[in-house]
């Protein structure tokens, strides 16, 4: 009974799908020595999109532990996603209209960057559904 049990789980597990995850913003900083990288997670049609910002220095992919985290972020009731700009040579600022999830708390310091999260910030602008990726892919 237990091998079987073990058995499946393990299909289960095959079967369930990884989360796929897509660079969707890179925002260089004012002197290009680093980038401020929005990858975006989708895990199926009945997840919500999630957001990870890693500063990487430039041309680098997004590092694997993220300085922010951010579920189901929308930039306007019809656009999902983050704006991010920096604001000074080592600050970013990261809005976005609503989220259900955001961690961790305001402010952040990752890699001597300090990271202000702005929620209630809407942009207008941004064109409905998920981000669209950057189709850049980091070298370092």
């Amino acid at each position: 009974m237990r091998t079987a049990l073990v058995g499946l789980v393990l299909v289960l597990a095959a079967c369930s799908p990884s989360p796929t995850r897509t660079e969707v913003l890179r925002v260089p900083s004012a002197d290009a020595a680093l980038d401020a990288v929005v990858v975006q997670t989708d895990a199926g049609a009945t997840t919500s999109f999630g957001y990870l910002l890693s500063v990487v220095p430039h041309g680098c992919a997004a590092a694997p532990d993220p300085a922010l985290r951010v579920v189901d972020a929308t930039r306007n009731p019809a656009a999902a996603g983050l704006g991010v700009r920096w604001t000074g040579p080592r600050a970013l600022v990261v809005e976005f209209l609503d989220a259900r999830f955001a961690d961790p708390p305001t402010p952040v310091t990752a890699a001597g960057i300090t990271v202000d999260v702005h929620p209630g910030v809407p942009d207008p602008a941004a064109p409905p559904g998920p981000m669209p990726p950057t189709g850049v892919v980091g070298t370092c």
